[in-house]
């Protein structure tokens, strides 16, 4: 990170205040009039730029979309400089010739972690392969969200190639969304199983940039969801750094999915399943296996009784 000038706290929240108006989704719909000068009181016009960062909080608020937020600038240097996943992510076969992929979040722009996430699910993607030959669970119940970027370059041999999406501005724009990454176009694709059949788990905890990943999954073919309603953050947020290094996630569009449709809030499942996963079973899991071994096996009778083969 470059070295930064010294920032007031009334010149902190004026650059704020700027990238808001001219940015946030829901710009038009505040009062700034009423607003600003209620905010610049708040603020000394001497001290920490970070003494504005309550005031700020505040000027994210005013825009109702709860997914805006300021992050400091000691945090924005270390997610600059590193990339971790929310818990490690899991790839692996399960009974009934399934495949099984725990997809976690992912936070941090170092480029290294990121192609290392990467590279590794789709080794083990690969891995799995011959034994998955009815098709995939992709879990997201435990993704808060995060860098959607590896997230999708690790799924991009289920979601293929084409347009998965995009984001929505408030000028009616939409931004084409991809499941391979612009920062890493190197990045191997692994398998073509684009055609294979998925069932994508989610559930409240699916937030965010996970959210972003179970929309990937909407409108493809032999695709069903199951589970509970997302968390609601179905909204597209841009980085915007500020002048004492802090960075502003500013919801700037809603996420769409391929078929067109917008969405902003929960996304509701597919097929409901009321039940979270306990000690004593997962429902959610074993509705999902259920579908797949059931087309799977409809489909591998057809093929068996055709007198064309």
């Amino acid at each position: 990170m470059s070295p930064v000038a010294p920032v007031t706290p009334l010149g902190l929240l004026n650059a704020a205040i700027a990238i808001v108006r001219a940015h946030a989704l829901h710009a038009a719909q505040v009062d700034w009039p009423t607003l600003e000068p209620k905010l610049r009181a708040m603020v000394r016009p001497t001290g920490a730029a970070a003494d504005a960062y309550p005031v700020i909080g505040q000027l994210l608020a005013a825009l109702g979309d709860h997914h805006s937020h300021l992050q400091p600038a000691a945090t924005a240097q270390k997610l600059e400089h590193g990339g971790f996943a929310s818990s490690p992510p899991k790839v692996q076969a399960m009974p009934g010739q399934l495949g099984y992929i725990d997809m976690p979040g992912y936070s941090g722009m170092q480029a290294a972690a990121r192609r290392a996430f990467v590279t590794g699910v789709i080794g083990d993607i690969t891995r799995v392969q011959p034994q998955a030959r009815c098709g995939w669970v992709v879990d997201l119940r435990h993704n808060p969200g995060g860098s959607m970027l590896p997230m999708l370059a690790s799924l991009r041999p289920l979601l293929g190639e084409g347009v998965l999406g995009g984001f929505r501005n408030a000028q009616g724009q939409v931004h084409p969304l991809h499941a391979a990454s612009p920062l890493d176009p190197d990045l191997p694709k692994g398998p073509a199983l684009e055609h294979a059949r998925v069932a994508v788990l989610q559930g409240s905890r699916t937030a965010s940039s996970g959210e972003v990943v179970a929309i990937a999954f909407r409108g493809r073919p032999g695709t069903r969801s199951f589970g509970q309603p997302t968390a609601g953050l179905s909204t597209g947020n841009a980085g915007f750094r500020l002048p004492d290094g802090s960075e502003l996630f500013l919801t700037t569009s809603v996420d769409v999915d391929r078929t067109g449709q917008a969405y902003g809030g929960g996304i509701a499942p597919d097929q409901t399943v009321p039940v979270e996963a306990t000690a004593e079973g997962d429902a959610t899991l074993d509705a999902a296996r259920h579908w797949l071994t059931g087309a799977c096996g409809a489909t591998a009778q057809q093929v068996a009784a055709s007198p064309n083969l």
